[in-house]
């Protein structure tokens, strides 16, 4: 099959850029979303004494919630990120700056999305489970262990932060887009 023209496939990647930070946020908000919903049933098998031990997939599913929640607001950030810093890609490549997980809390910064403190407390507490969580069996270094990572209330403060930078995404879109209709 024969490739579009080199342009089309720049419009296309920078459409896709722009507009895909927040279908694949969205994404893997959902796939916490259906953990959490089982959180609690899971939760309750691994105490419970007369089962047996659950397995190790049971066990990590807080971490795994935390994970995909990371993944979906730095995924957010990115969106935000490329909006604010101008948004073309002509060279047909994601800029370097984005390619790393563990700058969250400055893409937001850089976006000029404002944070209070307990929001930036979560994005903080998200990160290192965006960053070792899907590669490795423990954090990578023993300083970076914790017990009862997953909290009661994580689930609705990422709910509540994703919503605001959905819509903060969606909004800007708008704008961007119809910039360029003009």
């Amino acid at each position: 099959m024969k490739q579009p023209p080199l342009g089309v496939q720049l419009f296309t990647f920078n459409l896709l850029t722009i507009g895909g930070w927040g279908q694949s946020a969205t994404a893997l908000r959902d796939a916490a979303k259906a953990l959490f919903g089982h959180y609690y049933g899971l939760q309750r098998l691994m105490i419970d004494p007369k089962n047996d031990p659950p397995d190790s997939q049971t066990k990590a599913v807080g971490r795994v919630i935390l994970m995909l929640a990371g993944l979906a607001i730095e995924n957010l950030a990115k969106g935000l990120w490329i909006l604010e810093n101008g948004g073309t890609l002509i060279s047909g490549q994601l800029p370097e700056e984005l390619m790393t997980h563990i700058k969250t809390n400055r893409f937001l910064k850089d976006a000029k999305v404002s944070l209070t403190d307990r929001e930036r407390a979560l994005v903080t507490k998200l990160k290192p489970f965006v960053v070792w969580e899907g590669k490795y069996p423990v954090p990578t270094t023993v300083k970076k262990l914790t017990f009862n990572v997953f909290q009661t209330d994580d689930f609705d403060r990422f709910t509540k932060l994703f919503d605001r930078l959905k819509a903060l995404l969606d909004e800007r879109l708008k704008v961007a887009l119809s910039k360029t209709d003009a």
